[in-house]
C-alpha cells in the first residue's frame, strides 16, 4: 500500500510539472499530461530497479545557490552579445574546454559532487557540462564565450 501511495505521489507531481510547462488547462493537455506522467513514473521506477540511485550531496553545497542569479544575469548578457555578433555575421566565440575536476569520498558522495557541479555550471546560459571524466578527473564543458569556472563549482572539489 505504501509503495502504491509513493507511485501516486510521483504521478501527481509529474502531472503538475506537465501543467506548469504547458501553462494551460484543457482536456487534451490534462490527458496528455496524465499519460506522460504515468510513462515517466514507470520509466523512473524501472531505471531505479536496474541501477539504484547513489547520490549523497552535502547541504553546505547548496549554501552557494545565492550566487547563481548573478551568474545567470551575467551569462544572459553574454548570450545577448553573442546573438548580436551572430546578427552582424561575426564569427562565434563558442568553444569546448576541459579543466581538472577532482571528486573525493565514496561513490555516492562523488556522484553528488558531479551532479551538483553539472547543475551549477549548466543552469546559466553561457555554459553546459558535456562530460565529467572520472578516471582522469576532468570536466568538459561548452561555453558560448570563454569565462572562468565559477568559484562555487571549484568549492565542490574541496568538500
Amino acid at each position: 500500500m505504501k509503495r502504491l501511495a509513493g507511485y501516486c505521489v510521483k504521478w501527481i507531481a509529474f502531472c503538475l510539472l506537465w501543467l506548469l510547462f504547458v501553462y494551460q488547462i484543457t482536456m487534451p493537455e490534462l490527458l496528455a499530461g496524465a499519460a506522460a506522467a504515468a510513462l515517466t513514473v514507470v520509466g523512473l521506477e524501472t531505471s531505479l530497479k536496474a541501477e539504484p540511485l547513489h547520490f549523497r550531496p552535502k547541504l553546505r553545497w547548496f549554501a552557494e545557490l545565492w550566487k547563481l542569479p548573478a551568474t545567470i544575469l551575467e551569462d544572459l548578457w553574454v548570450l545577448l552579445q553573442t546573438l548580436a555578433r551572430h546578427a552582424l555575421k561575426k564569427p562565434s566565440q563558442a568553444l569546448f574546454q576541459t579543466t581538472p575536476f577532482r571528486t573525493s569520498g565514496d561513490e555516492s558522495h562523488r556522484a553528488g559532487q558531479r551532479c551538483t557541479a553539472t547543475v551549477f555550471m549548466s543552469v546559466s546560459p553561457n555554459s553546459v557540462v558535456v562530460d565529467i571524466d572520472t578516471k582522469q578527473d576532468f570536466i568538459m564543458f561548452h561555453q558560448v564565450k570563454a569565462s572562468p569556472i565559477p568559484r562555487f563549482v571549484r568549492k565542490l572539489e574541496d568538500s
